[in-house]
C-alpha cells in the first residue's frame, strides 16, 4: 500500500521529490592554522612555529594558550588587554569588534553581549589558556576537530553564512513559498522555503486521522507507538522532510556546529520561525512547515528532521499538561551542553532503552535540554520514533 501510495504522489509531483539547491556563499581563500593535542610544534600557512605550551583538551574543549590563540584568528599582542584586579582580558580583534573573557567565567562578551561557554578560561601552568573553539566561534571564524590527528585547524576567514541554501522546485509543480528567519547564537538567519502544491494539498487534506481513512491507514498500522508517532511515517512527507533536513545541515557545518549544537540550531527554527497555531488535529510535518501548528505539530517537524539526519529521537507525551515535546538522544562525547539548569531542577533528559532524550520544547524559546516548569514534575510517556 505505501509503495503506491508513493508512486502516486511522485507521479502527481512530477519531478517534484527532487528539488534543485542554491549553492552555498563562495568562500574566499583562507590561511589555516594547524594544532595538535599534546605538541608544541604547529603550522601557520606554510610557516613551522612552535608553542610556549602545548593544547590540552579538557572537558571535551581544545585549550590553547592565550597568544598561540589570538595569533590564529589576527589579534595582535597590542590589541589584548588584562585587567589584574577582574582577572578580565579584553581582545580587541578589529576595529568594530571587542571580546572579553575573564578566568575562571564561563560568559564571553562580544561588544557587549554575552555568549554562554561551557567551560572557562584558565591558568596552566601560569599561562592563561582559552577553550578555543568559543573564541573562534565568537568571532565568526571555522574551526574544525580531526579526532584521528588529534589535530584542530582553524581557518582565518569568517565563513558563517546568513542564508541557508534555498529549496526550490520548478514552476510546473506550481509551488507555495515561504521565507523563514529567525536568530540562533547571536545570528540571523533567513531561509527560502518551496514545496510543490500537490504535497501540500494532500497534507492538508489529512490534518487527522480516522480509520475510514485508507491514506494513511497503513503508516498508523506499522507503528506500535500510537498514533502521534506515525505522522512522522508518511512516505511523501518523509522525503520531503529529508531534502529540508539536507540544506539545514549544510548551513549548520558552514556555521562550524557540532553534533549537539546543529540539532540545537535545527530546534531555533522550529522555535521561533514556525508560528503556533492553535488546531485541534494532528499535522503531516509538511502543513506544520507552512501553516503553522500546536506543540505536536512542531515535534513530530522538528523530530522528523532531526531523523533524516541520522539523530536518535523520541516523542515525550504529558498527558497531564497537555503538551508534547521532543526528545533527543545525545551520548556523553556528544553532548556539548550549553544550557544553564537549575540546581533545583537538574534533571536534563528522560532515559528510555538505555538513551538519554534530553528535552526539545518546540514551542517555547528554551535550550536543548532546558525542562519546561510545567511538565517538570511529571513522567512522559516516550514514543520513540528512532
Amino acid at each position: 500500500m505505501k509503495k503506491i501510495i508513493l508512486l502516486l504522489l511522485t507521479i502527481a509531483l512530477g519531478v517534484a521529490l527532487v528539488p534543485s539547491t542554491l549553492a552555498a556563499p563562495s568562500v574566499p581563500a583562507v590561511t589555516t592554522t594547524v594544532f595538535t593535542l599534546g605538541s608544541v610544534a604547529y603550522t601557520l600557512g606554510q610557516q613551522s612555529l612552535t608553542l610556549v605550551a602545548a593544547p590540552y583538551l579538557k572537558h571535551s574543549r581544545v585549550f590553547l594558550p592565550l597568544q598561540a590563540a589570538t595569533h590564529a584568528l589576527g589579534i595582535p599582542g597590542a590589541a589584548i588587554k588584562y585587567a589584574t584586579a577582574t582577572q578580565t582580558f579584553t581582545l580587541a580583534a578589529n576595529a568594530t569588534t571587542t571580546v572579553k573573557l575573564s578566568l575562571g567565567s564561563t560568559y564571553l562578551f562580544v561588544n557587549g553581549v554575552s555568549t554562554h561557554m561551557d567551560v572557562a578560561p584558565e591558568i596552566t601552568s601560569g599561562l592563561i589558556f582559552l577553550p578555543v573553539a568559543w573564541l573562534a566561534k565568537a568571532l565568526g571564524f571555522k574551526l574544525t576537530w580531526n579526532a584521528t590527528s588529534q589535530t584542530i585547524t582553524l581557518y582565518n576567514s569568517v565563513v558563517r553564512p546568513p542564508i541557508v541554501p534555498a529549496l526550490q522546485y520548478p514552476n510546473s509543480t506550481l509551488p507555495e513559498s515561504r521565507t523563514f528567519a529567525w536568530t540562533y547564537d547571536g545570528t540571523a538567519y533567513t531561509w527560502q522555503v518551496q514545496a510543490p502544491a500537490a504535497l501540500l494539498l494532500y497534507s492538508r487534506a489529512h490534518p487527522s486521522y480516522t480509520p475510514a481513512d485508507p491514506l494513511l491507514q497503513e503508516s498508523f498500522a506499522s507503528s506500535s507507538y500510537g498514533a502521534t508517532v506515525a505522522w512522522n511515517l508518511e512516505p511523501t512527507n518523509l522525503a520531503y522532510i529529508k531534502q529540508l533536513a539536507t540544506n539545514l545541515n549544510l548551513s549548520a557545518k558552514a556555521s562550524g556546529y557540532d553534533y549537539f549544537h546543529e540539532a540545537e540550531f535545527i530546534l531555533s527554527f522550529v522555535q521561533v520561525a514556525i508560528p503556533y497555531i492553535s488546531r485541534t488535529s494532528q499535522q503531516l510535518p509538511v502543513m506544520t512547515l507552512f501553516d503553522g501548528g500546536v506543540c505536536v505539530d512542531k515535534s513530530i517537524l522538528y523530530v522528523s528532521i532531526l531523523k533524516a539526519l541520522g539523530y536518535k529521537v523520541a516523542l515525550l507525551d504529558f498527558p497531564a499538561a497537555y503538551h508534547e515535546v521532543a526528545g533527543v538522544a545525545f551520548t556523553v562525547p556528544q553532548l556539548t551542553q550549553t544550557a544553564v539548569f537549575p540546581v533545583s531542577s537538574p534533571c536534563t533528559f528522560y532515559t528510555k532503552n538505555g538513551l538519554n532524550y534530553y528535552f526539545a520544547d518546540a514551542t517555547s524559546q528554551g535550550a536543548l535540554g532546558e525542562l519546561n516548569p510545567i511538565v517538570l514534575p511529571q513522567l512522559p510517556l516516550i514514543l520513540l520514533v528512532d
